[in-house]
């Protein structure tokens, strides 16, 4: 049973397999909903990070990943900088947080030869569902100092 909601599942199948990729997906929670969002057709991921890690962590969950595009990366500032170059050559559109601190993953993307902010807003948004509300809740730049000194 999916807890995406269905407006929130409708609007995203507008663009239904998107390039994205999953960075440090080594974590079940992650491995979870890119099954679930591959499985409705949302996005194509492309996995990044410790292979060994991510491989252990998909069979805690009964899911093969055989079939899954793995980029292998040693270590979490790696797979940041490989996801931005993925984007930077134009072959992912999303990049995906998965089990790494957030400022790892934007001090990678700000870089200025990965030219991904060129002529654009920056903003990270958090994703939330609740049983309690009807709605999703999306809190934005909670991760991001906009103004910094």
């Amino acid at each position: 049973m999916s807890v995406i909601p269905e407006d929130l599942k409708n609007k995203a199948l507008e663009t239904p397999n998107i390039p994205a990729a999953v960075v440090c997906p080594n974590e079940e929670s992650v491995l979870l909903a890119v099954k679930e969002a591959r499985k409705m057709n949302l996005i194509d991921p492309t996995l990044i990070g410790n292979k060994n890690l991510i491989s252990q962590s998909a069979k805690d969950i009964g899911l093969n990943i055989e079939d899954y595009n793995i980029l292998e990366a040693d270590n979490e500032e790696q797979s940041a900088l490989a996801a931005c170059q993925l984007s930077n050559e134009n072959k992912t559109k999303i990049i995906i947080k998965g089990n790494l601190h957030t400022d790892i993953l934007m001090r990678s993307y700000l870089k200025k030869e990965f030219n991904l902010l060129e002529g654009k807003r920056l903003s990270h948004i958090w994703h939330m569902t609740t049983p309690q509300l009807k709605k999703p809740l999306f809190i934005t730049d909670g991760a991001l100092n906009v103004l910094p000194r």
